[in-house]
């Protein structure tokens, strides 16, 4: 079980609280049912901007990376520490971000606006439930 994004949120201080919350909810569930948590609200390395992809929502391969290494820390894997520095970059500018608006946000808005969502008109990849195959 994981928890949701990290601030500083893109949504601003309401929606980093609401995520609190959200964590909140979610180590509570966990702990009723005695299953393991990972707490990624304190990785510190995903409040950098280099652990989500180019669209901001979904993460690079860095930040997956970062998240694996976690999860096998805690599972008792060596796995190398997480919260390890970043290579050094190129930090965001602000072209960065005009194209993220154009190539992200405004598609995003104007699907909003139009009532769609991110997945109309695609077909689910397996319609039937089928079993899962043997593993070996």
């Amino acid at each position: 079980m994981v928890g949701a994004r990290p601030g500083p949120h893109p949504g601003g201080a309401p929606r980093a609280r609401k995520l609190a919350i959200f964590n909140e909810h979610l180590r509570a569930i966990a702990a009723r049912a005695a299953a393991r948590s990972v707490d990624l609200w304190a990785l510190t390395p995903l409040r950098d901007p280099r652990a989500w992809g180019q669209d901001r929502v979904h993460l690079s391969p860095d930040g997956h990376d970062r998240i694996a290494r976690l999860v096998a820390g805690h599972l008792g894997l060596p796995a190398g520490d997480p919260n390890e520095g970043w290579p050094t970059r190129r930090p965001k500018t602000r072209r960065d971000d005009l194209q993220w608006t154009r190539e992200f946000f405004l598609p995003w808005l104007g699907r909003r606006i139009r009532g769609r969502s991110t997945g109309d008109g695609y077909q689910p990849k397996r319609p039937e439930l089928e079993p899962l195959p043997a593993r070996d």
